[in-house]
């Protein structure tokens, strides 16, 4: 089996404002060339209920984001790679009306353009898993893959994989009528440094590590890649 060994520079595609370090943490940490572009970073003008509110204190839209952001800078300075970069497109909190999301152009424009001005060598996507956020996400990155003349990877989106591995085994089935995938070597986690690194998202913290021993399991998973065969 091969390894997860992408050319550097790399950027790395993150759905929301933590889940590149949730799945890809540790590889992060490891090589400071990489970046971490997060899609669903923007927040309309305006009060609004719901997640974000709840888990920052913030109830308008955009001192929500804006802490949420902070966050994400403070884990990337803590794992040493380069400033992070976020669009403005925004998350199923800000577009509840849906339940699937309706806005794969724009994704679409928005993603392509960032990965063009980024100068990257390889790109690291997610298998899109669960949440419609991180299916309507990857769905985009998948349509890029397929005529991209970059190195193009996808990682596990944690801890949604953990929690439903069925759903996982069916994602991968359904992705992989679209790509020709090839399984890489499970990258074992220096689990302490990741927990570490996740710690900086105070927001999020308990609401997605639920019990703390079950979240602790889940950061020791190994970090799972599949690189995109042409």
């Amino acid at each position: 089996m091969n390894q997860f060994q992408p050319s550097g520079p790399v950027l790395v595609v993150s759905t929301h404002l933590d889940d590149a370090v949730l799945s890809c943490g540790h590889f992060l940490s490891g090589h400071p060339d990489a970046v971490v572009l997060t899609v669903l970073a923007g927040a309309p003008e305006k009060l609004r209920e719901g997640y974000n509110a709840n888990t920052t204190g913030e109830l308008y839209a955009p001192d929500a984001v804006k802490k949420r952001r902070e966050e994400d800078a403070a884990a990337m300075k803590y794992l040493a790679v380069k400033p992070p970069i976020w669009l403005g497109l925004y998350d199923n909190d800000f577009v509840h009306r849906f339940r699937r999301r309706r806005d794969h152009g724009d994704i679409l424009r928005e993603v392509g353009r960032a990965i063009q001005e980024s100068e990257a060598t390889s790109v690291v996507t997610p298998l899109g898993l669960v949440h419609s956020d991180h299916i309507a996400v990857a769905d985009v990155c998948n349509s890029l893959a397929v005529t991209s003349e970059l190195e193009w990877f996808l990682y596990m989106d944690m801890p949604y994989a953990q929690r439903r591995p069925k759903a996982l085994e069916k994602r991968e089935r359904d992705v992989r009528r679209t790509l020709d995938l090839e399984a890489l070597e499970p990258l074992a986690v220096d689990a302490n440094k990741k927990n570490e690194a996740f710690k900086h998202y105070k927001t999020q913290y308990l609401p997605i590590g639920r019990s703390e021993q079950e979240f602790s399991d889940e950061m020791k998973t190994p970090e799972q890649y599949w690189a995109v065969i042409r």
